[in-house]
């Protein structure tokens, strides 16, 4: 397997300057076409491979449209998996919070995941050109929006550029009663950061995000890692170890941009509304999906103002996570079965989930059963064990938006306490 590994990133010249890419779309800061070199293996230069924050060309995003990342070079190296994220810094740090928005798992770079580069001019024009969506829950504003790349074959190395990024647009910011109602921050993965940290992953093989986020696209299953192989396929992060899923949760949305880059963390909702004390039973079925939260950590801070459904729109063509297949069953097969079913102790089934009672979930992870975290408010899971976890919105019920109504007609606004 080495000298194969070896004879591959002999044929592909990984110690020339050509073999290498860089993002030209949205154009980067202080953009200069041949700086196309990944991040250094030390991560001295992490994130951006910048320290002039020179805006080259504002790129202006309208959310909920289809946007596509455009690159220059033809240095795939056979494939591997990225990320779309974005922050409300304007001058990214190592302590700059990333929010995901999109994940590549396989084929990032070259679909068909060839074992030899798609050509060796540095200045050709890549026909890799991804497609993403910024979400409606990003207030207008300035931003950063960063694209992350894992290469599968040659050095294990990390590429990154980053684009000075203005978001605006987007359905009206009138909402329905229901929306009022329902509407939470929806919440993002933190940036994977791996190969400059002392997390080498595997030769020839391409990771699978620990928390990939709901908006997942693979392009390429061929060489993706298993899922119950370590992303991490030697040494383990000493730094930026937010995206491993269990040493990291989800965060908010980079709610607020502005032009003067503000604080590295991203603004949290004005007010926490906590869950309607009737249960939300739902009527009619919204459609959408919904973002699924770090399932092996504890919950956190971020996860306390519970998100509600985003509707995907029509031209999104992501893929989120998938839907049983079979009908799930509520008997366990592993751990100890405590009240309203859920699960604890040792479990054999990696990766599994466990749907308690529609409203709260767990997962076994590292041949253990996790603590039960509820769903976000508005949302369900089908009960019991699954290797697939689908969490679907539901309607608020009728009488409940009647309420809601009424309150509003007598005080003039809508009380979002229960």
């Amino acid at each position: 397997m080495l000298a194969k590994s070896l004879a591959a990133a002999a044929i592909l010249g990984f110690s020339l300057v050509d073999a290498h890419m860089v993002m030209t779309n949205p154009v980067p800061y202080n953009f200069k076409s041949w700086d196309n070199s990944p991040i250094a293996g030390d991560g001295s230069n992490f994130p951006c491979k910048e320290t002039d924050y020179t805006v080259t060309t504002e790129n202006y995003l309208t959310k909920g449209q289809e946007h596509t990342l455009e690159f220059q070079g033809g240095a795939t190296h056979g494939g591997g998996s990225c990320q779309i994220s974005i922050t409300s810094d304007r001058a990214p740090t190592k302590d700059t919070q990333w929010s995901v928005i999109k994940s590549i798992e396989g084929g990032c770079m070259d679909p068909n995941e060839a074992n030899t580069n798609q050509g060796g001019d540095a200045g050709m024009k890549n026909g890799f050109r991804p497609s993403f969506v910024i979400p409606e829950d990003f207030e207008d504003g300035q931003y950063t929006l960063a694209w992350t790349w894992i290469n599968r074959i040659g050095q294990r190395e990390f590429y990154m550029n980053c684009a000075p990024i203005t978001i605006s647009g987007g359905s009206s910011t009138k909402r329905s009663d229901v929306a009022a109602v329902e509407k939470r921050a929806q919440s993002y993965p933190p940036m994977f950061i791996a190969n400059i940290n002392g997390c080498k992953t595997e030769q020839n093989m391409s990771p699978r995000y620990p928390n990939p986020g709901s908006m997942v696209e693979t392009l390429n299953e061929a060489h993706l890692i298993p899922d119950a192989n370590n992303v991490c396929y030697e040494g383990s992060p000493t730094w930026g170890d937010a995206g491993f899923g269990s040493g990291g949760s989800s965060v908010e949305p980079t709610l607020g941009g502005d032009a003067t880059g503000a604080s590295s963390t991203p603004a949290a909702p004005t007010e926490a509304t906590p869950a309607p004390t009737e249960a939300a039973t739902p009527s009619i079925s919204i459609g959408g999906t919904v973002a699924v939260p770090d399932f092996t950590g504890e919950p956190t801070a971020a996860q306390t103002t519970e998100p509600a459904a985003v509707i995907p729109t029509p031209s999104s063509t992501f893929v989120s996570v998938p839907a049983p297949t079979a009908t799930p069953t509520s008997t366990p097969s592993t751990g100890t079965t405590s009240t309203a079913g859920a699960l604890s102790g040792p479990c054999t089934d990696e990766g599994s989930w466990n749907c308690i009672g529609g409203s709260s979930f767990q997962r076994c992870a590292s041949g253990t059963w996790t603590e039960v975290q509820t769903l976000s408010s508005g949302t369900e899971c089908t009960p019991g064990q699954n290797t697939n976890f689908a969490v679907k919105a539901v309607q608020i019920k009728s009488r409940m938006l009647k309420e809601k109504r009424s309150r509003r007609r007598a005080h003039g606004h809508i009380n979002i306490h229960s």
